[in-house]
């Protein structure tokens, strides 16, 4: 068969649209360098809070410079994030949210959020703020308390960069974690 002129896709336009995939570490192969950048326009840096401060008051951002020199060597877009993401393995081991109280969580939360957002002001294209607040709660944190700590995150990074896209994500989008226990907030009340 004869390909209609009209379904035909040109390989010679810009893409438009955002398409990445998260890089843990600048390729170093130049054939999965080449790959990646003729494959994608944008990475995504991970914003590990608990690799960035692995001692209370030291943040380090050593390893997500090297990898946003390396974006810009290749022309990618950045997304940088998430700010906060609720659980266990994102979290320092020196902040223990089970018996910390929450205005104090939501103090170390914002000041790590503060500092990240202006050593990289004017250095990423989007915030990626939150991710994964619904769902079952490995931090032990209420519904109320991830959504108080979602909204101020959100409101510090407008407040200190308002020029800059920022998104939200949700790891379980459609609720499925729901069917396990009782939930007062599904992930579309998240959104809302």
């Amino acid at each position: 068969g004869r390909i209609s002129p009209a379904l035909t896709i040109s390989t010679t336009a810009q893409l438009t649209t955002l398409l990445g995939a998260p890089l843990e570490s600048p390729p170093l192969d130049p054939k999965v360098a080449k790959w990646v950048e003729a494959s994608f326009n944008t990475a995504q840096l991970p914003l590990c809070w608990a690799e960035i401060e692995q001692k209370a008051g030291v943040r380090s951002y050593a390893a997500i410079e090297h990898q946003l020199r390396w974006c810009r060597d290749q022309g990618l877009k950045t997304i940088a994030g998430p700010l906060f993401r609720p659980n266990r393995r994102s979290w320092p081991a020196w902040l223990d949210v089970r018996t910390s109280d929450f205005e104090d969580v939501q103090r170390h939360v914002l000041e790590f959020t503060e500092e990240t957002l202006r050593f990289f002001q004017g250095k990423v294209h989007v915030w990626h703020a939150v991710s994964a607040i619904a769902g079952d709660n490995e931090t032990r944190l209420t519904e109320e308390q991830r959504l108080r700590l979602t909204v101020s995150v959100i409101e510090l990074v407008r407040r200190l960069d308002p020029r800059t896209p920022l998104i939200v994500s949700f790891d379980q989008p459609w609720g499925e974690y729901m069917t396990r226990r009782h939930y007062d907030l599904s992930p579309l009340h998240f959104a809302d």
